[in-house]
């Protein structure tokens, strides 16, 4: 198929066996009661909660939303990895590869979650409360109003994104990836 990647493009080997935890870290599928028990993931976390104003709930539906909780999911339209599926290209810009990402724990994920945070968020100054989605979706937008059109009906992301897409079909706003998230907060 045309665009599909596969994951040995990004140094990734498929394994679907459930996580496993190695020194305290957890790699591969896991569940939201395994991170929760995991005391490295938890404490990346609430830096996360307390430095941008997301809740733990909102990281948590983002991550099944995005990966249903395994740290080396594999999108193979996009090249996308692990919890947050990291693009290729932001796994660059954060000074780190998709291969680097698969081989990553839980809580090594969630500190780069952290940094992306930070990037976009001049450091935490600015809070992204409510609008974890927009992190995920485009963060470069993530101040936009919920009627702000994200992508528009028939491009590329928008034919990738459908859980984003309105009831109605028409664009992605700021909106509807907004309450896509909040519908499904864990």
């Amino acid at each position: 198929n045309k665009g599909k990647k596969e994951l040995s493009d990004y140094g990734g080997e498929q394994d679907d066996k459930l996580a496993g935890e190695v020194s305290g870290k957890l790699y591969g599928k896991t569940d939201p009661m395994m991170l929760k028990a995991n005391q490295p993931f938890m404490r990346e976390l609430k830096k996360f909660v307390n430095t941008y104003g997301a809740t733990e709930a909102e990281v948590f539906s983002i991550m099944r939303g995005e990966s249903a909780f395994n740290t080396q999911a594999f999108n193979s339209r996009s090249g996308a990895m692990g919890l947050f599926q990291w693009m290729p290209k932001v796994a660059t810009e954060l000074n780190t590869s998709s291969r680097s990402i698969y081989k990553m724990s839980a809580d090594e994920q969630m500190a780069l979650y952290n940094k992306y945070a930070a990037k976009w968020t001049n450091n935490g100054r600015s809070k992204i409360e409510g609008k974890l989605g927009m992190l995920q979706a485009a963060p470069a937008l993530i101040a936009k109003p919920d009627n702000y059109v994200v992508y528009k009906k028939g491009s590329e992301p928008w034919e990738q994104n459908s859980v984003w897409r309105p009831s109605s079909g028409g664009d992605i706003t700021a909106g509807s990836i907004a309450a896509y998230y909040r519908k499904n907060v864990a």
